[in-house]
């Protein structure tokens, strides 16, 4: 398995975490991923403040998880010109699915068990109890987390 793990921060893990091939994690903040978190090929997560994501949580091949925007600016010469960055916490609650190909912007919050869509763009809050989808992200139905599968 190949896994490219550059931590410069602090990075917490709970038990039974799994991290798929090709996964990068860049940590120079602090991040918690906690207990039967599985992450899948080609995650990556980079934290340059805080992200927390809680436990039994499912993240799909190529979902993004980054809590920052790179901040630029135009200098007199015209030449774009990269001034640091932007950022704010993520955090991701328990029983989660991030479906493939996600990508999960700064300053986000998804509450506990919540299923996001393949392909979604998350730039806005997610509550607890909802399966949401789209660009940008967006509620789609509630979920009755009651019910027992058969």
């Amino acid at each position: 398995m190949r896994c490219r793990l550059k931590i410069k921060g602090k990075l917490e893990l709970g038990q039974q975490v799994h991290f798929g091939t090709d996964a990068y994690i860049d940590i120079q903040g602090v991040a918690t991923l906690g207990s039967k978190g599985y992450y899948n090929d080609h995650v990556r997560i980079v934290c340059h403040q805080h992200i927390e994501i809680g436990s039994n949580v499912l993240v799909a091949s190529g979902v993004s998880i980054y809590d920052h925007d790179h901040h630029v600016s135009f200098g007199e010469n015209g030449n774009l010109n990269f001034d640091g960055y932007d950022c704010a916490p993520i955090r991701i609650g328990n029983n989660v699915w991030i479906g493939e190909k996600s990508i999960i912007l700064k300053g986000v919050t998804i509450g506990d068990n919540v299923i996001v869509g393949a392909g979604s763009v998350v730039k806005h809050d997610i509550d607890s109890n909802w399966m949401a989808a789209g660009n940008p992200c967006r509620p789609i139905k509630p979920l009755n987390t009651s019910e027992k599968g058969g």
